[in-house]
């Protein structure tokens, strides 16, 4: 049976402690302002420490949920997908300016199911294998849906700076 890899465990804790905490400080009259000051203050002291930054949202209090590995079985053995390759191969595409997200994207996609094929290519890995497919599927279904403003910005950033022309 696959397993998640045990830095995620603290952060699905974190996750709950942070929407409870959240919670409770609306239910206790915290609104407005306040009600954000407390959510700011309670993601702070929660938020986990990412083992690596090249998966998930630049930035985003989020980016620390998003593994870039997952343990797998093949038999006996345990064996680690590492997808941070690819997210950094998709981030490079977004950063070179005149390309096109479909295409950064449909890399993305490419070189995540090529990792798990590769990884769990063995007859042993079929269940890890699909598991593995399954969570680049969602990878690659979650940039797909939320990354448009990602790829704006980063076009905008890898634009030319105009040099003002001295007098």
């Amino acid at each position: 049976m696959p397993t998640m890899p045990l830095r995620f465990a603290p952060a699905l804790v974190s996750v709950s402690v942070v929407v409870l905490l959240g919670t409770m400080a609306t239910t206790l009259g915290a609104c407005g302002k306040a009600a954000e000051d407390a959510q700011e203050k309670v993601e702070d002291e929660f938020r986990p420490a990412p083992a690596s930054k090249a998966c998930g949202p630049e930035g985003s209090f989020s980016a620390s949920f998003v593994p870039e590995s997952w343990l797998g079985l093949c038999g006996d053995s345990r064996v680690n997908a590492n997808f941070a390759a690819a997210c950094v191969a998709h981030d490079t595409c977004y950063d070179s300016l005149g390309q096109k997200r479909e295409t950064c994207d449909a890399g993305f996609r490419a070189d995540l199911e090529k990792e798990c094929e590769t990884v769990y290519a063995d007859d042993a890995c079929t269940p890890s294998r699909r598991l593995c497919r399954d969570i680049a599927k969602e990878y690659y279904t979650q940039v797909s849906a939320k990354g448009a403003d990602a790829f704006r910005r980063a076009q905008e950033a890898a634009k030319p700076k105009a040099t003002p022309t001295p007098p």
